[in-house]
């Protein structure tokens, strides 16, 4: 019986991933002085297609966003890493100064890093949600690194239902780390990893968010070395694959790709390639995209030696849009549709390139240039999500505490007592 159970009950788990729509909600958004392109805009990814509208946001978004809806994929509440804001752009109660003095000085603007703060819940019933967000070094914009990583936890039960910060600013590590941070769910489907990477040097720093709060750093001395000049570090943006088993960044114009394990939380298996641009996985975690500026090159992750695999599967084509800046290919971003969105270069851009089919292999993934012309300028800031929808590791079987992975194929689930409670 208690077999049946616990199959039923991680049936049931893999049923509400597939319904989970916390990431359907993208805000966009900028003020170039009193242009009347200026202003909020939006993309949610809820229905079939993605549906862009305007919004009243009067804040502008330099780079740092992160957001969060619940299940349904209505949106609870978003953060540009100083301060946290309800679905009706009102900051919440305790909501300001998640930053330092950075935030007093530029109170119109948010955090400079596209990857600076994540929000992280737990359980779908529990209404405590977990934003782990940097705070800068520097007071000086544009050399302002956000280095030191907090930690913010949000009530959505307070406030009549718009959430309340009940805790916020706790430090999590004072090491010196690049500003960029993304999260991949625990094997056991619930609990998540969250990865950070020195400044300087070769050090990763990971964390693990449980129902019993945060523990960590864990640090792994493994890989690529970040260099620091000009108040920045040479780190760039980061992604799990959308199946958690491999994690790619790109620093000093070379792209990193390792494997990783969700099981313990470890790198393996480094590979560099000495190109400038930005990657991305495809949905189903076969292909790895880059993002040059000048065009969307694809390789394919099925193979041993897949640097060799390049293919340039778009050039950007020369148009500019309102005389202002260009329109080139920037941060690429996998959305709910499982589509990947580019946007375009420049301060006020509006357009956004789209790569239609990215599973499939070649031109045939058809990169659309220019497909959405957003109705507002926007910055290219957009929300930087995990994988929510990532359950179990491909069948896990727990017996007297050891870890099994099962064959991809196995459809059945077994769980027998364990010494240790991973569920």
């Amino acid at each position: 019986m208690k077999q049946k159970l616990i199959i039923y009950f991680l049936f049931c788990t893999a049923l509400t991933q597939a319904q989970n729509k916390m990431d359907n909600w993208w805000y966009l958004g900028t003020n170039i002085g009193q242009h009347p392109l200026s202003g909020g805009c939006s993309i949610n990814f809820t229905y079939d297609s993605a549906f862009i509208d305007t919004t009243s946001i009067n804040n502008e978004f330099f780079w740092t966003l992160s957001m969060i809806s619940d299940s349904s994929g209505k949106l609870l509440f978003y953060n540009d890493m100083k301060r946290v804001y309800d679905r009706n752009n009102n900051v919440l109660p305790n909501g300001d100064t998640l930053m330092n003095t950075y935030a007093v000085l530029s109170p119109n603007y948010g955090g400079y890093g596209p990857q600076s703060s994540i929000i992280l819940p737990l359980l779908d019933t529990l209404p405590i949600y977990n934003l782990f967000s940097f705070s800068p070094e520097n007071d000086i914009p544009p050399s302002v690194l956000p280095s030191h990583l907090y930690l913010a936890k949000i009530d959505m039960s307070l406030n009549n239902g718009n959430g309340a910060v009940i805790s916020k600013n706790q430090a999590l590590n004072w090491n010196k780390m690049d500003g960029y941070i993304n999260a991949v769910k625990h094997g056991n489907g619930r609990d998540w990893w969250v990865l950070c990477h020195s400044a300087e040097g070769d050090t990763f720093y990971t964390f693990l968010l449980t129902p019993q709060g945060v523990s960590g750093p864990f640090t792994q001395i493994y890989g690529h070395i970040n260099t620091w000049a000009g108040g920045h570090s040479s780190q760039g943006v980061q992604y799990f694959s959308p199946d958690g088993s491999k994690y790619v960044n790109c620093s000093n114009k070379r792209i990193n790709l390792y494997d990783f394990d969700r099981c313990i939380g470890l790198l393996s298996n480094w590979q560099e390639k000495k190109i400038y641009g930005t990657p991305i996985f495809s949905p189903n975690s076969q292909l790895l995209y880059l993002s040059t500026g000048w065009a969307i090159e694809q390789y394919d992750l099925t193979k041993t030696n897949w640097k060799a695999t390049r293919d340039t599967v778009a050039v950007l084509d020369s148009i500019v849009f309102d005389s202002c800046d260009y329109e080139g290919f920037t941060w690429p971003y996998l959305a709910a549709d499982n589509r990947i969105y580019i946007p375009g270069g420049g301060a006020c851009r509006r357009n956004i390139h789209v790569i239609d089919s990215p599973d499939v292999v070649g031109i045939g993934c058809k990169v659309l240039q220019n497909k959405i012309i957003m109705p507002r300028f926007h910055r290219g800031t957009i929300p930087n999500y995990p994988n929510y929808r990532l359950g179990l590791c491909r069948a896990v079987a727990i017996h007297w505490g050891w870890v099994y992975r099962l064959p991809a194929q196995s459809q059945l689930f077994l769980l027998y007592q364990t010494r240790k409670r991973l569920f």
